[in-house]
């Protein structure tokens, strides 16, 4: 596997391992985050319904952690001149067709580390409909989850959570709703044929799937910011039947799509999982949304019951009415006919069909230079030599202190403030290390709420079976044990 200087130049921690199997490291919670990387890649097709995979990137989880966040908001520049979400907003009627896209909202994405980050700022709050005005007073659901106007936010980019669907056809769904839009943005009534359109010129209803702004958000912009170029060549296209499953006369056009919602018959499968009957409060179709989607504005339950914390998301397939579009409701049912196309609470969650012909890894090599790795252990051949190295990038350890490598309770090297390394040299029995972040006297640093700077670097299984061994043993003879080195 060949990386880039450039690639290489932003590494942030990993074990580099000269051998014929490829592992991966560890990092620090607070300054570091690294991952590992295994030789060999699963094929789709050894898994059945209802596994998960990981496969792309996306921000998900907040940032919590204050030496974080503040050197993040430092390193961003004004906000101001971050990218505008062009999240719509209107004169407060919500289907006069003056809704226009507008830069209440931005974003930006900041590495840390070898860690991405997204950065999230509002001026005034996300209004329910895109009709709607963006205020700074009005109650919304970003309010409702703790997101605040005029504060800036920081997530993660963590790796997308998929379940296999169909093992034969490697159709999968995300197991999370990942983020927050509406299924139309755009909505006009017409008092004439009584109907809503969803474009200017009128041509079209307003649950219109295939020319809809949900569907464009998911093939360009969530395509592009989740997916690597390698894992876009991964993906397949899927043909969508678009149809209104009870009213022909609002039959979307079908399309063929890398990126899709799932139909409202697709999700009432029972070789998908679900169960057959819509309305029955279904576990398989429930699901909950990650920090980023509410930050977004989605909508989540808190009735009082066992579903809070669940949340709507949507289908593809329109309602046999033109505003209206289906949908999975947060207990578990789907339905038609209540779901408002233009309304900005509603969950995405991403639907793809993998290449069963490739290889499919957690990611491919991300901005972050890094490939994470599948859900099997890491794990080096008996007396390949290990060296472990961590290295800090520019926003990392301050210079009054330095890192080091423990084994178990034993600190085993100490480096300075950008790097560490540690020759472990052959392996022979599995390794547990960490890295922390300590200061010239060699106390282990902690952050703000009293959290070590450190993190368990994981366990390196040594493949010590007689086979391995036994090759070992011939290559020690003739001093050739591997020296091929591999870095994530």
């Amino acid at each position: 596997m060949k990386l880039s200087k450039k690639l290489l130049s932003l590494l942030l921690c990993a074990v580099m391992v000269l051998g014929s199997v490829a592992v991966g490291g560890g990092g620090f919670a607070e300054v570091l985050d690294a991952f590992s990387v295994k030789a060999s890649a699963a094929k789709v097709t050894s898994y059945s319904q209802g596994v998960i995979i990981e496969f792309g990137w996306y921000p998900q989880s907040k940032e919590t952690n204050t030496l974080i966040t503040d050197a993040l908001t430092s390193s961003a520049g004004n906000t101001l001149g971050w990218n505008s979400y062009g999240y719509y907003s209107g004169t407060g009627e919500w289907d006069d067709g003056q809704m226009t896209p507008s830069d209440y909202m931005r974003y930006t994405d900041v590495m840390y580390g070898s860690t991405k980050y997204r950065g999230v700022v509002f001026d005034s709050y996300r209004p329910y409909y895109t009709g709607y005005r963006s205020t700074t007073s009005a109650s919304t659901y970003q309010d409702d989850n703790d997101y605040t106007y005029g504060k800036t936010y920081w997530f993660k980019y963590e790796p997308l959570v998929w379940r296999v669907l169909d093992s034969s056809t490697g159709l999968v769904m995300c197991e999370s709703i990942i983020d927050s839009q509406a299924y139309n943005n755009y909505i006009w009534y017409d008092t004439g044929s009584d109907e809503y359109y969803g474009n200017e010129a009128h041509t079209n209803y307003a649950n219109d799937y295939y020319n809809s702004s949900i569907r464009k958000w998911l093939t360009e912009d969530f395509y592009a910011t989740a997916f690597s170029e390698s894992q876009q060549n991964k993906l397949l296209k899927y043909n969508c039947d678009n149809s209104c499953p009870w009213d022909s006369s609002f039959d979307s056009q079908n399309s063929s799509d890398k990126v899709f919602l799932l139909s409202y018959d697709e999700v009432k499968n029972t070789e998908y999982g679900f169960n057959s009957d819509e309305y029955e409060y279904d576990p398989a179709r429930r699901a909950k949304g990650t920090d980023y989607a509410k930050c977004q504005g989605l909508y989540v339950c808190n009735d009082g019951n066992e579903y809070d914390g669940n949340s709507f998301w949507w289908l593809r397939s329109p309602d046999y009415t033109s505003s209206y579009a289906c949908g999975v409701s947060s207990v578990g049912y789907s339905y038609g006919g209540y779901c408002l196309v233009y309304y900005t609470g509603g969950g995405v969650r991403p639907a793809l069909k993998l290449n069963l012909s490739s290889d499919i890894f957690q990611s491919d090599v991300t901005e972050t230079g890094t490939i994470v790795k599948t859900a099997s252990a890491q794990t080096i051949d008996y007396r390949s030599i290990v060296t472990i190295t961590a290295t800090a990038t520019a926003a990392g350890v301050p210079d009054d202190c330095k890192l080091a490598i423990y084994l178990g309770s034993q600190k085993v090297a100490e480096g300075d403030n950008k790097s560490v390394s540690y020759e472990y040299g052959e392996i022979k029995s599995d390794i547990n290390y960490t890295v922390k972040v300590i200061d010239a006297n060699g106390k282990v640093q902690k952050d703000s709420n009293g959290n070590e700077l450190s993190k368990d670097g994981g366990k390196i299984t040594c493949n010590a079976g007689f086979f391995k061994k036994l090759i070992a043993f011939f290559k020690g003879l003739f001093k050739s044990l591997p020296k091929v080195e591999v870095k994530p």
